[in-house]
């Protein structure tokens, strides 16, 4: 397939009209695999989703799976964060399931193996069954809104983060729009989960900020509550 190009005010997709120079890409394939996309480049730059190492194996690659298949999707999702050179890492996940999955491979963890690549690595817990978690989607928020404000000072290529959840697909998702709206007055929750599902779209992904959630309005509520928490 196509590769993808990201552009500082949209993006550009083999096929779509061009609305800027593109600055960075990614192969097509390799983002679709590991859930891969900006939150959004016109509300919150530097914001990126994406699901966990071998979330596309099956059982994740656990059991009778061959490590090399696991390292190699962790090697692959390594080589598309360098690639949009993203700095940061927000990890929403158990303790648990990150040893199952990941201590025998890299640096014997994701945490570790990231920071040896010079990435920083947030872990915030998040067990299997306790989404949605305002408390823990507030420690996510927080951690977004110190890389991609408290370094203003810095570099731009030093605000860049990926945050990440088993999947990509619900967590990170949401918490991303919960950002956005923070972010972009007058953009309301359920704008803000259509912008974060729409930019997964152009780039060959799937993200839905509204799974967990009844309706737009409940998701609203979580949003405002997450919001007060990371106050």
């Amino acid at each position: 397939r196509p590769p993808v190009a990201l552009a500082c005010v949209g993006l550009l997709v083999s096929g779509m009209p061009p609305k800027t120079a593109s600055l960075l890409s990614w192969d097509y394939a390799d983002g679709a695999r590991h859930n891969f996309s900006p939150a959004s480049v016109r509300h919150a730059p530097g914001l990126y989703i994406a699901s966990a190492p071998g979330a596309e194996l099956p059982g994740w690659g656990t059991g009778e799976a061959d490590v090399g298949m696991r390292m190699m999707s962790l090697t692959s999702w390594l080589d598309l964060v360098f690639k949009v050179k993203i700095k940061h890492v927000i990890c929403l996940m158990d303790s648990d399931e990150l040893q199952k999955r990941y201590s025998d491979l890299g640096d014997g963890g994701l945490a570790s193996t990231c920071t040896s690549q010079g990435l920083t690595f947030k872990q915030v817990q998040l067990g299997e069954g306790e989404w949605p978690s305002p408390p823990a989607a507030a420690q996510a928020f927080a951690a977004i809104r110190q890389v991609l404000l408290s370094l203003l000072s810095g570099s731009e290529e030093d605000r860049t983060v990926v945050l990440v959840c088993p999947t990509g697909e619900s967590c990170s998702a949401a918490v991303a729009a919960a950002y956005l709206c923070w972010n972009s007055p007058g953009l309301g929750a359920a704008e803000a989960a259509k912008v974060v599902e729409e930019s997964a779209l152009d780039v060959g992904s799937c993200l839905d900020p509204l799974a967990a959630f009844a309706d737009a309005d409940e998701f609203a509520g979580f949003v405002s509550e997450v919001v007060k928490l990371a106050e």
